[in-house]
């Protein structure tokens, strides 16, 4: 009787399993360093996801904000500040019209948070 190719996959498996086991016993002796070596491992990942987060926000200014990291700084004071949503002046986005001035950085008032200094001067 033939024997199915999933009995035969089983039985390589329990082979294999077997196999491992075997090969612990000669790591028994270096248990401590393994935990040490995991645990390392761990803080090391935990670490690494802790600086990317605080990277993220600098890098978001260079990748996204065309006006550069000084225009994105006092960007961010200004909606601090006032307590509002701005976004970069685009010409194509908001209708092309001329400023009357000469200007390095416009932005536009995307949104007035309720209770906000802008809000409350009727803006």
């Amino acid at each position: 009787m033939a024997q199915s190719s999933q009995d035969m996959d089983l039985a390589e498996s329990r082979r294999w399993l077997g196999d491992f086991r075997q090969a612990l016993r000669f790591l028994r002796p270096q248990r401590r360093r393994i935990a040490l070596a995991i645990a390392c491992a761990l803080g090391l990942a935990i670490s690494l996801v802790g600086s990317l987060s605080a990277v993220q926000p600098i890098l978001r200014i260079f990748v996204t904000e065309k006006d550069g990291p000084r225009a994105a700084v006092f960007k961010m004071a200004a909606e601090r500040a006032l307590d509002v949503e701005l976004q970069s002046y685009d010409e194509d986005k908001h209708g092309g019209f001329a400023v009357a001035f000469p200007i390095d950085v416009a932005v536009v008032v995307k949104t007035i948070h309720d209770g906000s200094p802008v809000g409350l001067a009727g803006a």
